[in-house]
């Protein structure tokens, strides 16, 4: 079954026929990336009580809660693992060769993430870069 195309963040696309744009498999893949890491789970304290509530509430852990890093300081290497822990769980994505997250802060607070990975599905590497901004 193909996917609709749908970028976080942006309308649905409909195709020259009229129908709902379908994404490609390289598209497929990074839109379940993008959205598994811009999805808020349910954030608990230590004793476990909820503190927020998650976005996906039928799956309340999903997500690597990416956007709730905006705002606070960001250290670059335990942000590039918690990337790197999410895309190695999609089969679209090889866990050989390793995927590579470089997490970039400028003076600002932006963060620049940068991923590269090999598409088991296009048999081809990808990239996807975005901004996490203050």
């Amino acid at each position: 079954m193909s996917d609709i195309y749908h970028y976080w963040g942006n309308d649905l696309t409909v195709s020259p026929t009229g129908d709902l744009e379908v994404a490609s498999a390289t598209d497929s893949t990074e839109q379940e990336i993008i959205r598994a890491l811009l999805t808020n789970p349910l954030l608990k304290d230590v004793s476990g009580d909820p503190v927020a509530q998650a976005d996906y509430t039928d799956h309340p852990e999903w997500g690597a809660g990416l956007p709730r890093r905006i705002g606070s300081s960001i250290d670059s290497s335990e942000l590039a693992a918690l990337i790197t822990s999410v895309l190695v769980t999609f089969p679209g994505v090889a866990r050989v060769p390793i995927p590579s997250v470089s997490v970039v802060q400028d003076d600002l607070g932006t963060a620049t993430v940068d991923i590269t990975y090999y598409n088991t599905i296009t048999g081809r590497t990808a990239v996807i870069s975005f901004d996490l901004n203050k």
